[in-house]
């Protein structure tokens, strides 16, 4: 089963990295003293447990959105063939969009400006991108901030 974790701030995801840089971010000393084991455990815990499959609602015909508990994002998926081409919405926050599968071309509407996007390539598109399409054949995710309904 494929998978796609986002985490919500920075201390996290800097966790999830490599284990000698742990102790620099945490001004302790070397990962073996036990103060460090003690106290920051909990950093590096490897235990299997369940996970939640999120519920998923479809937005059109290439989007989905995973309906998650967090308020800090909102993470959609973008499924494109080549017969199908995904517009984006007027009313938008910044995204990152991450391509897992396929190729894709987007296509920001005012400047004209094209990006390819392929399997394992990411892109931020700004607030200043007013509307933006993407076609091709991929799979990607968007990671994005809420907006609010008001």
């Amino acid at each position: 089963m494929n998978s796609i974790s986002i985490l919500k701030n920075s201390v996290q995801t800097y966790a999830w990295g490599s284990y000698t840089a742990i102790p620099e971010l945490l001004g302790t000393e070397s990962p073996s003293s036990d103060t460090h084991r003690q106290s920051f455990g909990w950093v590096l815990n490897f235990n299997e447990g369940e996970t939640d499959v999120l519920p998923v609602t479809h937005i059109n015909r290439c989007e989905r959105i995973y309906l998650s508990r967090t308020e800090e994002f909102v993470l959609s998926v973008i499924n494109l063939q080549e017969d199908t081409t995904y517009h984006s919405p007027s009313n938008r926050s910044g995204e990152i969009l991450l391509c897992t599968a396929g190729n894709a071309l987007i296509f920001d509407l005012a400047s004209r400006v094209k990006i390819d996007l392929s399997k394992g390539s990411s892109i931020l598109i700004p607030t200043a991108v007013e509307k933006y399409r993407i076609s091709g054949d991929a799979t990607i995710y968007k990671a994005a901030v809420p907006i609010s309904e008001s």
